[in-house]
């Protein structure tokens, strides 16, 4: 196990970061693993947090977490990252940073030596830099570590990541929520968020509900003002006549959007099952075991919400088994005893 002497200490750090009138262009708060990152070995996102772990020990290393590209506008203003290293040993030679990646290069944003003393506080605590530099670029966030040894620090957590803008004119659809599951010809309803991001009220846009690859199913054309930093809800109604696995999601238009990159929701996925669905039951009997804090039942749920399955999961074997087509059984990776 390894033990460390913590150094209390009193650090001010004041940055002039200019977030009146700015809006959030692009964000990543790593609630979900959104499989857009690079990520070396030690690294993983868990725990709504993108996290560098000392173990297994690397000896030398040179490990990173590489963001998915970003299009920057020509008026991008700070780079924000909540982050919180936990540090280990007073031993010299490792070090964190924050890097971008741009057309030309990679340049370091910021620096901090490994030398037994954290930065930040437990939850995390916010740092920034201005990207103004390369507007108008596509570029990619690097979170790196190198030195002699990963035994020599603890954690480094980022639990979020996010860059502003000023914009004049910009929607962004943030969000969608509603049925996931549904039979054939049964109709499902669900509801796009908007937010206003830009420095002006909108009142001449519309909002689709939006289907992989690219079909429309339902737009609704919206006058009705919009204050900049106001969100709103649309509500939208669809009904599938095959049964499938579908992802959904929300798109809004407005003419003279000066950044596009916001205006499409992430994924929502809908099964639809046929009148005869396959049901299965997951017992979890795996004693607790997990990868990565994710209990081993999960991975079976995801395959068959994959497939279009049905399943239920239960601790326990229920004595009637008669109302399910299979019984898949989670063991775990080892015992716990």
């Amino acid at each position: 196990m390894k033990y460390k002497i913590k150094f209390i200490f009193l650090q001010l750090f004041l940055i002039p970061t200019f977030l009146f009138a700015q809006s959030i262009i692009w964000e990543e708060d790593f609630e979900t693993n959104p499989g857009t990152w690079t990520l070396d070995q030690n690294w993983s996102i868990q725990g709504g947090a993108l996290m560098l772990s000392w173990s297994p020990t690397v000896a030398p290393y040179d490990l990173s977490a590489k963001s998915p590209p970003i299009s920057l506008p020509a008026n991008v203003g700070d780079l924000t990252v909540t982050q919180y290293i936990d540090e280990y040993s007073t031993n010299t030679g490792e070090v964190a940073n924050i890097e971008v990646i741009h057309p030309d290069g990679t340049d370091v944003l910021w620096s901090f030596d490994l030398v037994g003393i954290d930065w930040g506080v437990t939850g995390g605590q916010d740092i920034s830099f201005s990207l103004y530099p390369y507007a108008g670029q596509v570029v990619q966030i690097v979170f790196r570590s190198y030195g002699g040894s990963t035994f020599n620090l603890n954690y480094w957590y980022i639990y979020n990541v996010s860059i502003n803008a000023s914009l004049d004119h910009d929607l962004a659809a943030t969000g969608i929520f509603g049925d996931s599951d549904l039979n054939i010809g049964e109709q499902g309803e669900w509801h796009v968020t908007v937010k206003n991001t830009g420095l002006n009220t909108e009142n001449n846009y519309s909002v689709s509900l939006m289907r992989a690859p690219g079909i429309v199913l339902q737009t609704e054309n919206i006058t009705d003002p919009l204050a900049p930093d106001a969100t709103t809800n649309f509500t939208f109604n669809w009904t599938p006549d095959i049964d499938e696995v579908v992802q959904v999601y929300g798109y809004v238009d407005l003419p003279g959007d000066e950044f596009e990159y916001n205006n499409y929701t992430g994924f929502f996925q809908v099964n639809v099952y046929p009148p005869d669905p396959i049901e299965v039951l997951i017992w979890d009997n795996d004693n607790n075991s997990d990868i990565d804090n994710i209990g081993t039942e999960i991975f079976l749920e995801n395959a068959l919400s994959a497939n279009n399955i049905l399943y239920d999961t239960y601790t326990y074997l229920p004595a009637d088994l008669s109302a399910y087509d299979a019984v898949l059984v989670a063991l775990g990776i080892y015992c716990l005893g």
